[in-house]
This record gives C-alpha cells, structure tokens and sequence, in this order.
C-alpha cells in the first residue's frame, strides 16, 4: 500500500484532522501531501498548538492518548449534564409555582374587594 493509497479510506473520503497529524509526525505524508499540511499549520493556531504538543510525544502512544482524553472528556461533559439538570428546576414547575402565585395574588385582592 502506498502512502497516497494509507491516507484515503477505501470510500475514498478526505483523511481527518487526526489522521493527518499522526501521518505528519511519523513521517507518512507524501512531500506534497506533506508541505500542503504545513501550510495549513502556518494559518490554524489550534492545529499549531496540537502539533506541539503532540510531537515530543512517541507516536505509538497516541492512540491510547486519544482513547484516555476522549473517555475523560465524555465523564465531564456527563457530569455537567447531571449538576445543570440538579440545579435549575424544570420549566413546567417554574410555570406551576408562577401560575400559583398569580392565583394566590388574584384570591387576595378579590379578598379585598369583597371585604
């Protein structure tokens, strides 16, 4: 297989973000596939940054790497969702108790006329 053939899936689809980094550190790019990805490094900050970060890591971690941030981030994100849900009441309670005030607020000045 070669280089050109590794960075196409077999649908024949654009390789991602991941796929062409990990490719550009270990050196699988193709001159022109290569010096095409760093012009897009010189104009994207985040990619600049992962790179960075990434390159004086040894490639074969990086699936794993990947596989732990990912589990890390979905338990925040879940975790999140759980307190927002704690904190802050449904919209249908808040529209009863608002109902109910208006209620309580209209028996009281009729209340008042009547009396």
């Amino acid at each position: 297989m070669s280089n050109s053939e590794h960075l196409h899936n077999e649908a024949n689809e654009r390789p991602t973000a991941e796929k062409m980094i990990t490719d550009y550190l270990n050196g699988r790019l193709l001159p022109a596939e290569e010096h095409s990805f760093e012009k897009k490094v010189e104009k994207d900050r985040f990619l600049q940054e992962a790179l960075e970060g990434l390159s004086g890591l040894p490639p074969q971690t990086l699936p794993q790497l990947k596989e732990e941030l990912n589990h890390l981030l979905k338990n925040k994100v879940k975790a999140k969702k759980h307190n927002k849900r704690k904190a802050i009441l449904p919209s249908y309670i808040i529209f009863a108790l608002i109902l109910l005030l208006l209620l309580l607020i209209a028996s009281f000045l009729l209340l008042q006329k009547v009396l």
